[in-house]
């Protein structure tokens, strides 16, 4: 059974970026970006976003515009990727971790520490990509989110 609050949510990043970031929260842009975000808000106090560049980042994170993509990493880069990520997934043993990531996100986690990584709850792992239909599902959590917590 799933919990009503996470102990905390991970996000994908974008290759849409603003050309002036001050962190991570500023950096990265986009309908779908913002909406997992608010989703991700209204079910966790905690929100990590993993970045093709640093890894896995909180949103005050200082950034600078970058121009990287996970799906364009050299090998080299990927494996770089994973051993950046891999002490970083150490705090999240244990956690509730509601994950919006998506297949090739997922796989630098599982490739940095399967032991953790499988232990996320990952409704969106078998998405290739973040699809519309979602995204209609999630905008409309979020809209009637004030509805049904107000009910209870």
């Amino acid at each position: 059974m799933k919990p009503e609050r996470w102990d905390v949510a991970l996000i994908p990043c974008t290759r849409g970026k603003n050309p002036v970031g001050v962190s991570a929260a500023t950096l990265y842009r986009g309908g779908t970006f913002s909406l997992i975000m608010r989703h991700a808000a209204q079910r966790t106090d905690r929100v990590l976003i993993v970045s093709a560049l640093h890894g896995i980042i909180p949103l005050d994170f200082p950034m600078r515009y970058y121009d990287r993509f996970l799906l364009n990493l050299s090998d080299a880069e990927r494996s770089k990727l994973i051993e950046t990520v891999r002490p970083q997934m150490e705090p999240l043993r244990g956690l509730r971790v509601l994950s919006y990531l998506w297949i090739p996100y997922h796989q630098v986690l599982f490739e940095a520490n399967a032991q953790i990584a499988q232990g996320f709850w990952r409704p969106y792992l078998g998405l290739p990509t973040f699809p519309a239909t979602l995204q209609k599902t999630l905008t409309r959590e979020v809209s009637n989110y004030g509805q049904i917590t107000s009910r209870r």
